[in-house]
Parts: structure tokens; C-alpha cells; sequence
């Protein structure tokens, strides 16, 4: 009878070589180092869209309510108290004007604060004089009235707008420009209060002096 070999024999029955296939110590995968960053930019992610979300609903809610509006500026009333062109050394434009400043808060539910307020006057696009107010807070529906002297004094205009406004007084319309620039406060309750800048523009014309008074005026207010 054969014999079996020893060696063979114990290479199948010894539990403690186990048979393993070529290569497959080396197939063993490793933890990724991608897959923790991919959950954290995907969390960012889902955070970031959530808020962007609630803020989209809570801008939608507050306009619903609150249908906020920008205050608007309205030129009541204007007096031309004076206006001559001197030209003794020069072409220079000498102004006194009174002006009646409308402010209006058209909204129903929402304060109004105005921390700045300058209004700049203009003739043919050149500044001839400038004032600031006190700032001052309106409630819903309110309308707060200022009165402003412009005084203009040795105004350099140049020979072509100087031809221009004597053209206007003969003409007895001079026509001038307000523009207005605010720092506004709306304030929504007591908790949430948004704060911007608004550009009035307002085109006057005036009978000529002394004692012109204001024939026509149109405004327009913009952020």
C-alpha cells in the first residue's frame, strides 16, 4: 500500500496555515479620508440653503405685513426773494431762496428716522447752494414740513448760463433744481430696523425776483 507524505499531509489538516488565495492580503480596502469631508461640505450645504430659505420667508412675511414704502420729498412752497448776476469782476450769480421741504411717510405700519438729511440747490446743473436739516422721525402716515434759506453769494456760472438766466427772467420762469440725499431708518416694530440712503430730485420754476413764488414742481425719490 502507498504511503502518504507527511508534508503534504499537514500543509491541508494544520489550522494554523490556513489556505489563502495569491494577492488577496494586498485587496484589503482602506478607510477613505474623503468620505468624512464629503458629509461636512454636504451639512454646510443643507445649513446654508435652510437659512437662505427662512430668510427668503421672513423678508416675504415682514413685506406682506408691513407693505413698506420709501418716504417721499415734495417741494410745498418756494420763494425767489432776490437773484441778480453780478458782473463788476467776473459773472457771478447772487441768490436768496426760500423753500417749504415736504417730507412724507406713506406707509401704514412703519416708523420713519431720518439721521441725515442734505439738500443741494442747482441752476443749469451748477451748485449754487447747500443745507443740511437735523435729522427728525416720522410715525406711519406722517408728514413732517421744513422750511430752508438758501442764500447764494458770489456764485461763479460763466457768461452762457448767466445769458441764461436773464432769458429766464424776462421770460418770468427760472427754473432751478433741488436734489436731496438722506440716511433713512425704517423701523419695523421694535425689533428689526433696516437702514439705507435715499436720492431725492425735485425740478422748480419760480417767477423772477424779488418775490418770485413757485409755479410748478415735480419730485422723484429713489434709492
Amino acid at each position: 500500500m502507498a504511503s502518504t507524505p507527511t508534508h503534504n499531509l499537514n500543509k491541508v489538516t494544520n489550522p494554523e496555515n490556513p489556505p489563502t488565495r495569491h494577492g488577496l492580503a494586498g485587496a484589503v480596502p482602506k478607510p477613505s479620508k474623503a468620505k468624512p469631508l464629503t458629509w461636512l461640505f454636504g451639512i454646510f450645504c443643507t445649513l446654508l440653503s435652510s437659512a437662505i430659505i427662512i430668510a427668503g420667508l421672513t423678508v416675504l412675511i415682514i413685506y406682506l405685513i408691513f407693505r413698506p414704502r420709501s418716504p417721499h420729498l415734495f417741494i410745498s412752497g418756494a420763494t425767489l426773494n432776490a437773484g441778480h448776476i453780478d458782473t463788476d469782476m467776473g459773472i457771478y450769480l447772487n441768490a436768496d431762496l426760500t423753500i417749504l421741504a415736504n417730507f412724507s411717510n406713506p406707509n401704514h405700519k412703519v416708523n420713519i428716522f431720518f439721521s441725515y438729511i442734505e439738500l443741494d440747490l442747482y441752476f443749469n446743473n451748477t451748485l449754487i447752494a447747500a443745507q443740511a436739516i437735523p435729522g427728525f422721525s416720522e410715525r406711519a402716515g406722517e408728514t413732517v414740513l421744513r422750511s430752508l434759506h438758501m442764500v447764494t453769494s458770489e456764485v461763479v456760472i460763466g457768461e452762457a448760463k448767466a445769458n441764461g438766466w436773464w432769458k429766464q427772467v424776462n421770460e418770468n420762469k427760472i427754473a432751478m433744481e433741488v436734489r436731496g440725499r438722506f440716511r433713512t431708518r425704517s423701523d419695523f416694530g421694535t425689533l428689526l430696523h433696516i437702514t439705507y440712503w435715499l436720492y431725492s430730485h425735485c425740478s422748480i420754476v419760480l417767477s423772477d425776483p424779488p418775490g418770485g413764488v413757485l409755479l410748478s414742481s415735480s419730485c422723484r425719490t429713489k434709492r
